[in-house]
């Protein structure tokens, strides 16, 4: 839907984007949102993890909800696993009885530096036996992944990684 006066201007002033605002037709689509839904057009047989990265107010909030949906439009039998409490801990043995209730989820995490080392225990952990696909499309401002030691964390090991970079306008997105 459109948005109205109220929304767009608490947008464009800076406000946390929610679903409905940032997949308005109001809000245009970012160039990034295409390199990441390429990412996740492979055939690994392991769990893929993307992490959009960029300075505070850049635009990851907006990227990755946008790319969410982009992602399960090119991947139909995909369901979406979004966090929205960003103080609460990811716990993978939680998440068990809701990931076995279908084969093929995008676990969507924002402020993911908070729990990177959670996230990457539970994919070398194999799932805990869950048998489906998972992946993961993660946000971090840059400083804060750094700060907390998810970039030098040994994502390959069980995983097919790739870091994105969100920063400047392209002329594109200008």
């Amino acid at each position: 839907a459109k948005l109205n006066e109220d929304e767009s201007i608490a947008y464009f002033d800076g406000a946390t984007p929610t679903w409905a605002i940032a997949l308005s037709d109001s809000i245009p689509r970012r160039e990034i949102d295409g390199k990441v839904v390429k990412n996740f057009r492979h055939e690994a047989e392991i769990p893929f993890v993307c992490v959009l990265l960029g300075a505070g107010c850049e635009g990851k909030t907006t990227a990755l909800l946008q790319a969410s949906l982009e992602i399960l439009r090119a991947n139909k039998s995909k369901k979406i696993l979004y966090r929205t409490n960003h103080t609460r801990q990811f716990n993978g043995v939680e998440l068990l009885e809701t990931l076995r209730s279908h084969n093929d989820w995008l676990i969507v995490v924002d402020e993911a530096d908070q729990i990177a080392k959670d996230i990457l225990r539970f994919i070398d952990a194999a799932f805990d036996g869950y048998s489906g696909r998972i992946d993961f499309l993660l946000a971090s401002r840059d400083s804060d992944w750094q700060s907390s030691n998810a970039k030098n964390l040994a994502w390959t090991f069980k995983a097919k990684f790739k870091e994105e970079v969100l920063k400047d306008l392209t002329l594109k997105d200008a």
